[in-house]
């Protein structure tokens, strides 16, 4: 199964070939955060169930990059549609490699603000599943709870 963790590794790894020796962030930054910089978010995930055995996943993937600040002439804002478009370009091949997987890549969106530009991903692939019945696993956490004298 693809974990959520190696998918933003695999985002962060394409950052820092397309952005070379700047930060890149997983989750959240932190504070006095060197600029220019990026950060990789995890969005939401759906799975969604296609039988009994198969899932179909789709997670958005936010990438949101920052760069330095020029209040006198705002310059910045041509310096972030150019990184946002970088981004964007840099997710415009059809798969994201996640160790043995190849991700789909689907809608990418950008847009940006005054010190940010922010860029969505889609990625979304298929699952194998066990098929396990939840009346039999509720059943079970009933009977541990039961033994260890729980709820």
């Amino acid at each position: 199964m693809v974990k959520t963790k190696e998918i933003l590794q695999a985002v962060k790894a394409n950052l820092e070939v397309a952005f070379p020796g700047e930060d890149v962030h997983l989750n959240r930054v932190r504070e006095n955060y060197k600029r220019p910089s990026n950060m990789v978010q995890g969005g939401k995930l759906i799975i969604q169930k296609e039988g009994k055995y198969y899932q179909e996943r789709r997670m958005d993937v936010l990438i949101t990059s920052f760069a330095e600040v020029d209040a006198r002439y705002d310059t910045h804002y041509d310096v972030l549609l150019d990184r946002a478009e970088t981004i964007a370009e840099l997710f415009c091949g059809s798969v994201l490699p996640v160790g043995e997987r190849k991700l789909t890549i689907g809608d990418i969106t950008y847009e940006y603000g005054y010190d940010y530009a922010e860029v969505r991903v889609l990625l979304s692939w298929g699952e194998a599943i066990e098929y396990i019945e939840t009346t039999a696993v509720a059943q079970q956490v009933q009977t541990n709870q039961d033994l260890k004298g729980g709820a």
